[in-house]
């Protein structure tokens, strides 16, 4: 499967109150704000409200009730591209629904969408591509990681998966990193467990990354608000001093 998209909560709060600086309204929120939000159980919208950023799952709650989304003139799906269960699911109920309500506008956008294969299934409709620019992109992978900050996982702590430190044979993926990588990183690797978050790991790349000079940011990305705030948790009592205030 694809890899977690960023949590959609904090997407949806987070542009709306910039869509709602952007055009001078002030903030998200009670009247007379123009812009609001919903969220699984947390929602700011009023008798105001014009523009509505919401996740799939509130549309297609939204869509249960209204099927005909009366009083709504655009539909705009963002990352159409992730093909989810639920954003699927949404796209067959638009495009039924554009037989319906003929007043009704759909925008599907992502950067990487395949818009003739979209166009097609929409009934030939048209697009618009905006171009942007391209920045090299170089790709590291796990191996990588653990090699270069020098990685080693403890045969007793909870990143260790217990059946590879009972079974010394390698897979044959691994087999084929020899002589490309040091034995102590293939040996990792192998003891690594794939299926838990290593957020042991991802504070020492953060370190490693911030000890070089650079003007850039780091970005991580997480599969929701409760692995940020273990991350961020972990990142404040390390001893590589994310928690200085001064400096972070």
């Amino acid at each position: 499967p694809p890899p977690p998209p960023p949590p959609r909560r904090i997407s949806a709060i987070s542009v709306a109150e910039r869509v709602q600086e952007e055009i001078g309204a002030g903030g998200v929120g009670p009247l007379p704000k123009m812009v609001g939000y919903q969220v699984r159980m947390q929602r700011s919208i009023t008798e105001d409200t014009q523009v509505l950023f919401c996740t799939t799952g509130i549309l297609l709650r939204r869509l249960q009730s209204d099927p005909e989304l009366k009083g709504v003139t655009h539909v705009i799906v963002d990352e159409v591209h992730e093909m989810t269960v639920q954003s699927d699911f949404l796209l067959i109920i638009l495009r039924n629904l554009l037989r319906v309500n003929s007043r009704l506008r759909i925008l599907l956008m992502s950067a990487t969408i395949n818009a003739k294969r979209f166009a097609e299934y929409f009934g030939g409709c048209s697009t618009i591509s905006v171009e942007g620019r391209c920045y090299p992109v170089q790709e590291f992978y796990l191996e990588d990681v653990v090699e270069t900050c020098r990685y080693h996982v403890d045969a007793n702590g909870p990143y260790c998966n217990k059946k590879a430190l009972h079974s010394p044979e390698l897979p044959a993926h691994l087999e084929r990193m020899r002589g490309a990588y040091k034995p102590e990183t293939i040996s990792t690797v192998h003891l690594l467990d794939s299926s838990r978050i290593n957020y042991d790991l991802i504070a020492r790349l953060l370190h490693h990354l911030q000890s070089k000079p650079s003007d850039g940011a780091i970005l991580v990305f997480l599969p929701g608000l409760t692995e940020i705030q273990c991350l961020y948790d972990d990142l404040m009592d390390s001893p590589y001093g994310f928690g200085n205030p001064t400096k972070y």
